[in-house]
């Protein structure tokens, strides 16, 4: 799916604002001192959201505007301080190039063909600070549900991405739960899917 036909999914399909995050996240990220975030392909900014509350900085990138205008309105009843900490960027994950300057960086249920996931990976991991933190989700979806393209793909695959990029701390199955209103799965409906977990080792390391 492209922008457009995703900005049409939001516009008529927006999950309800405060959505909670993903059980993984909150697992791997609680451990974590607060810094700068990198969240890819945001959607509604669930994630983004929850982050900025727990007093990350956090940089939001999705590539449909309805997505992101459904995440500032989520976020609009939130402390000044809190918004203040979220930057939303309309962008395609699959093309933009970042700094390696973030101390954690999500990529949570894109549906991407394997080339492509690969590369935008990669990419998230070089975004990391040495000793940053990635988490990769993926979710087992059937294209006629979504009309999207992607693939699904096993823990090992997952890692094998970038293995030469990151030290592997977890590579295990994920239990995802799509939130309601998205791809007219239903609410809260179980997937089959799989979770990385790495950090970008020092230099010299």
């Amino acid at each position: 799916m492209d922008a457009h036909e995703w900005d049409l999914r939001y516009r008529e399909e927006v999950p309800a604002p405060g959505s909670a995050p993903d059980p993984d996240v909150v697992e791997f990220v609680t451990a974590l001192p607060a810094g700068r975030a990198l969240d890819l392909g945001c959607g509604a900014g669930r994630h983004a959201l929850w982050l900025a509350l727990h007093a990350w900085q956090v940089h939001a990138v999705d590539f449909s505007t309805s997505a992101l205008a459904a995440a500032v309105r989520a976020a609009s009843p939130l402390p000044r301080a809190t918004r203040d900490r979220l930057t939303w960027v309309d962008a395609d994950v699959t093309t933009v190039e970042y700094r390696p300057e973030y101390d954690l960086v999500l990529v949570c249920d894109l549906h991407l063909l394997p080339e492509s996931r690969r590369g935008l990976l990669r990419r998230a991991a070089g975004a990391l600070r040495p000793g940053g933190t990635l988490i990769a989700r993926t979710e087992t979806i059937r294209e006629e549900e979504t009309g999207t393209h992607g693939s699904p793909c096993t823990p090992e695959e997952l890692a094998d991405d970038v293995r030469d990029l990151v030290t592997i701390v977890a590579s295990r199955p994920a239990s995802v739960e799509t939130p309601a209103g998205i791809a007219g799965t239903g609410p809260h409906q179980p997937r089959a899917g799989a979770l990385l977990v790495a950090f970008r080792r020092s230099v010299g390391s």
